[in-house]
């Protein structure tokens, strides 16, 4: 099956974000109902225990993307064969991941209290609560998702994201009837269970129509199977360096404020990353393709391509950062109200944290195409090490601006600089690192003084509520991308960008 790079990045941007809108909006009011029905403490247990399971999972983080990139080259030569070893071995690996994260998630029961500062909801049972959480996460590992990485492998995320919108859309609307109708919270999770099933249920189902030569059979040879091995543990490395800045900054939360902070924090935290969601969708798409083109294409050729796309995705990132800074507090004020709010310096602190982490994207999709996971090791071993130190000894002393901070220094500082020099030593070797970092330097100035501006601008319209709330997103919307093009629309990536961006919607068009 040949690979069709731009049509197959079209089709996953196109249903990923119809998924997206479908996945965004039922739950964001199934988020509220939760809070305003069930009480604060709910949502924060929510958020805590999710935060728990995200460390469990690093004894899956990396096997998925090292068994994507380990397909890349079959996927090309059309060796079916070897993809069917591949598909066998992640099966195998995938149950004993489900079968170690079940054991370990009931090992940690008897300590569940001591990670929750102060009080919880007393009617209900929060281990019944956490074991639910446990077996929505364990059941995925044990049951059919091992075969959504053809999907991935063979750029067809727009398949999983039309079964995702179905599914999702079914399970929030029974969620909504239960939370209103029965108010049982422990019904209301159940189902979130039986739902996550049959979602992969049926990726397994559509991958194996579609793939039928490509059936988990054979063995794997013992080089791939080495080396396979080397990129997990450098990519569960990498991977731990994710959790500790997100799960690890929920944990800290509750243990040294509680679990309303964590709630406060987290609808933050929410709003962040549903448009975070978004911009996956993008990376998600162009994922594969980027695979392709390291194994097909020039070094020089790609180059290009990481600084069209680079260029590209810090203007969505500039423009997203714009909004958050100018409706983040009156959209928190509409939603949750006055005594739900943090002040408007951790708002800052978050739009950094955001943009920070967007800045590195691209360079990642580089990165993870590349394999260098076990080649940065030390970087996330480093940054991970950092992450955690700053956010327990700042977030004790300064609670959530702590531990904003600390995540904010060491993406800056560690993550950035050290993954950047990788790429560039072991892939783009005829080319400046230096020339990389004043290139995003650049675009994160722009970034910064262009919120200022429309922040300013904003806070010149007179109107409050929901009317002003999008008359200050017609106000980011507008200011921000006019800003944009007066001072880029002389870059060189800007004209390969604006030519990408012709090609993709005539694409779009001759589609309709």
């Amino acid at each position: 099956m040949k690979i069709q790079r731009t049509k197959n990045a079209v089709n996953s941007i196109s249903w990923g974000l119809i998924n997206k809108v479908f996945t965004l909006i039922l739950p964001f009011i199934i988020r509220t109902l939760v809070i305003y029905v069930f009480g604060v403490e709910y949502a924060g247990l929510n958020n805590l225990f999710s935060s728990i399971l995200q460390v469990l999972n690093l004894a899956e983080l990396g096997m998925s993307t090292a068994i994507v990139y380990a397909m890349y080259k079959p996927i090309a030569e059309k060796d079916y064969e070897t993809l069917s070893s591949l598909l066998k071995y992640f099966k195998i690996v995938y149950q004993k991941i489900g079968i170690f994260v079940l054991g370990a998630g009931l090992c940690l029961i008897p300590g569940l209290k001591r990670l929750i500062n102060g009080t919880y909801p007393k009617e209900i049972n929060i281990y019944i609560i956490y074991v639910i959480y446990l077996l929505n996460t364990a059941s995925s590992y044990l049951f059919f998702a091992y075969k959504t990485t053809l999907l991935s492998a063979y750029q067809r995320n727009d398949i999983a994201s039309k079964i995702n919108t179905a599914v999702h859309f079914f399970q929030n609307i029974m969620q909504l009837i239960i939370i209103l109708v029965l108010k049982d919270f422990y019904i209301y999770l159940a189902v979130t269970v039986i739902f996550t099933n049959i979602n992969n249920l049926l990726c397994h189902r559509r991958a194996t129509e579609l793939f039928p030569e490509i059936q988990p059979k054979g063995e794997i040879s013992k080089e791939n199977k080495e080396q396979i091995q080397q990129n997990v543990k450098g990519l569960m490395i990498s991977k731990a360096c994710q959790v500790s800045r997100n799960a690890f900054d929920t944990i800290c939360i509750s243990s040294f404020i509680g679990l309303t902070a964590t709630t406060i924090y987290s609808n933050y935290y929410f709003l962040m990353t549903t448009i975070t969601g978004f911009l996956t969708i993008l990376l998600t798409s162009i994922s594969a393709g980027i695979g392709n083109s390291i194994e097909t294409e020039s070094v020089e050729k790609n180059y290009q391509d990481l600084h069209k796309f680079n260029f590209m995705f810090m203007w969505v990132s500039g423009w997203c950062t714009s909004c958050f800074y100018c409706m983040y507090q009156p959209f928190m004020k509409i939603w949750m109200g006055q005594k739900l709010m943090l002040p408007f310096g951790c708002v800052i602190l978050l739009c950094i944290y955001f943009l920070l982490l967007r800045a590195g994207d691209i360079r990642s999709q580089y990165f993870n195409a590349c394999g260098l996971w076990w080649k940065g090791r030390w970087v996330s071993v480093l940054e991970a090490v950092a992450n955690l130190f700053l956010n327990i000894t700042l977030g004790y002393f300064f609670q959530i601006w702590g531990i904003l901070i600390a995540t904010i220094l060491t993406i800056l500082f560690i993550d950035h600089i050290g993954c950047a020099v990788l790429v560039f030593k072991n892939y783009f070797k005829g080319y400046s690192v230096k020339s990389y970092f004043l290139v995003c330097s650049y675009y994160f100035a722009v970034i910064c003084i262009i919120c200022g501006i429309t922040g300013f601008i904003c806070d010149l319209v007179p109107i409050s509520g929901i009317f002003g709330l999008i008359l200050r997103f017609g106000v980011c919307s507008i200011i921000t991308n006019v800003l944009f093009y007066a001072v880029y629309r002389k870059n060189k990536w800007f004209n390969m960008s604006f030519n990408m961006a012709k090609r993709i919607l005539g694409s779009l068009s001759r589609r309709k």
